[in-house]
C-alpha cells in the first residue's frame, strides 16, 4: 500500500479493517481507530492541521502496528473472532478499550522503529512519509486520553443536543448560555488531562458549522492569544489551526477563481468566499489585531489570505462572474443567482479584504447590461409565452436586487416587479 495522500480504495480499506462504511461487524483496527474518530477527516492536508487526522493514513499505520504487535495482536483478534461467533457485540466496548491501551504501547513502538534503521517493508513505507509520521505522532498523543475524552465528548454532545444546539451531529451558532455550558465542560476536562484538553477544543471545532466559534469559548476562559502566561495557553494551538484552516480556504477559492468554467465552479466559489468571510470577521470580531501578527507564519495567514483572494478576484474573474448574471433570465439561471450572491458578498466584504474596487465596478458594469437587458424583457411580457417571460424577468429580478442596491437599482427592480404582476393580471 503506498504511503501517499492517495485514497486507499473501499475493498483495501475493508481489508484491513478501517472504518470506511462503518461496517457491522467489528474489526480489530476499528474499534482502535474508535479513539481518534473524532479527528479523522478524507482530507489530506499538508502540512497537516491541528485535529485533524486523515484516514488515508489508516492503511499503512495499521501495517506497522500489525508489525509491531504481532504476537499480542492473536490474542485479541481470538476475543474478537469470540464475540462475532457468541453474536455478543456488548463485549467489543471492553475489548476495544484494551485494545486502545495496548495501541499505546505498540504505537510508540512504531516511532521507535522508525527512528532506527526498519527492515520491516510496512515500517519503512511508514518511515519514507514524513506526513505519516507526522499523524502517527498525532495519535500517539490521543491514545492515552482516549477513553476521558470520548466519555468527555458523548457526555457534552448530549447536553448540546438537549439544548437544541446540535443538529444531527454539528454544532451549530453558539448562544452565551452554549459558551457557558463548553467552557464548564472545558474546565472540568482540563482539571483532569491538563494541557492535552486542548484535543477536547478540537473534537468541538471539528463539529462546528463555524469552527471560529471554538475561540468565544476560549475567551470565556481568558485566555489570552501567544501569551505563555495565559491560562490555558494551549488554545494557541487551536487559534493557528482555525486560521490555517482559513488560508486553505482562500488557496481553494483562488484555484477555482482560475478555473475558466465558472457556471461549475461559482456555488463552490461563493460558499467558500462566504465561510471565510464569517471565519475571519469572527475571529477578529472576537479578538481583534491579537489574531493578525505579522511575526508568525501561523499567525499572519490571516494579511496573507487578503492578498490571495484580492489577485483571485482580479478583473477576468469579474467578467466571468458578470457575463455569467446576466444569464440569468435563461432557463436553468441556478448559476446566475449564485453568481449574484458572491458578488453581493464581496461588495460587501471587499472594502476590508482589498478587492472593493474591482466588485464595484463590476456592479457598475453589470448595472448598465442589466438596463440595457430590461426593456426587451418587459416587452417580451406582451409577445411571448406569458409563463416564459415571467420566469425571464423573475431570474433577472432576483440578480437586480441582490446586486443593484442603490436608488437606481431599487427603480429597475420595481419597474421589473411592476412589468410582472400586470402581465401576471
Amino acid at each position: 500500500m503506498p504511503a501517499d495522500d492517495t485514497k486507499p480504495s473501499p475493498s483495501h480499506l475493508a481489508a484491513a479493517g478501517a472504518p470506511f462504511h462503518r461496517p457491522r461487524v467489528p474489526t480489530l483496527c476499528r474499534l482502535v481507530c474508535e479513539a481518534f474518530e473524532a479527528f479523522l477527516t478524507d482530507r489530506s492536508d499538508d502540512p497537516r492541521l491541528p485535529g485533524l487526522i486523515p484516514r488515508t493514513m489508516i492503511v499503512p499505520w495499521w501495517n506497522a502496528i500489525t508489525a509491531v504487535g504481532a504476537d499480542e495482536l492473536v490474542r485479541y483478534a481470538q476475543r474478537l473472532k469470540t464475540i462475532i461467533g457468541t453474536g455478543e457485540f456488548e463485549d467489543a466496548d471492553q475489548l476495544a478499550v484494551d485494545l486502545q491501551r495496548a495501541a499505546i504501547g505498540w504505537n510508540l513502538g512504531v516511532l521507535a522503529a522508525i527512528e532506527q534503521s526498519p527492515g520491516d517493508p510496512a515500517i519503512a513505507a511508514v518511515a519514507a512519509d514524513p506526513l505519516l509520521v507526522t499523524d502517527i505522532r498525532e495519535v500517539a498523543r490521543i491514545l492515552p486520553i482516549a477513553a476521558p475524552l470520548r466519555s468527555q465528548l458523548s457526555l457534552t454532545f448530549s447536553l448540546l443536543a438537549e439544548d437544541g444546539q446540535m443538529e444531527g451531529r454539528r454544532i451549530f451558532d453558539l448562544s452565551n448560555d452554549t459558551v457557558a455550558l463548553l467552557r464548564q465542560q472545558y474546565q472540568a476536562f482540563g482539571e483532569v488531562i491538563g494541557a492535552d484538553a486542548v484535543y477536547f477544543a478540537l473534537a468541538l471545532a471539528n463539529r462546528m458549522l463555524r469552527p471560529w466559534q471554538i475561540l468565544l469559548v476560549a475567551r470565556a476562559l481568558s485566555w489570552r492569544p501567544r501569551d505563555p502566561a495565559s491560562r490555558y495557553a494551549e488554545f494557541d494551538i487551536v487559534a493557528r489551526r482555525i486560521i490555517l484552516e482559513l488560508k486553505r480556504t482562500a488557496g481553494a477559492v483562488a484555484e477555482l477563481a482560475r478555473d475558466s468554467d465558472v457556471v461549475g465552479s461559482i456555488a463552490l466559489v461563493k460558499s467558500l468566499t462566504a465561510a471565510y468571510f464569517d471565519g475571519v470577521d469572527g475571529l477578529i470580531g472576537t479578538f481583534g489585531p491579537a489574531l493578525t501578527g505579522v511575526d508568525d507564519i501561523g499567525w499572519n495567514a490571516l494579511s496573507e489570505t487578503r492578498t490571495v483572494l484580492a489577485a483571485a478576484f482580479d478583473p477576468g474573474f469579474n467578467q466571468r462572474v458578470s457575463a455569467l448574471m446576466l444569464r440569468a433570465d435563461e432557463p436553468g439561471f441556478e448559476p446566475a443567482i449564485a453568481a449574484a450572491e458572491f458578488l453581493a458578498t464581496a461588495i460587501d466584504s471587499g472594502p476590508r479584504y482589498g478587492f472593493a474596487v474591482e466588485a464595484r465596478e463590476c456592479r457598475d458594469r453589470l448595472a448598465r447590461a442589466i438596463e440595457d437587458k430590461t426593456g426587451p424583457l418587459i416587452a417580451a411580457l406582451r409577445t411571448a409565452s406569458a409563463a416564459e417571460a415571467q420566469a425571464r424577468i423573475y431570474g433577472m429580478l432576483r440578480v437586480t436586487e441582490m446586486v443593484l442596491r442603490d436608488a437606481d437599482g431599487v427603480q429597475l427592480a420595481r419597474n421589473l416587479r411592476m412589468a410582472r404582476q400586470i402581465s401576471a393580471a
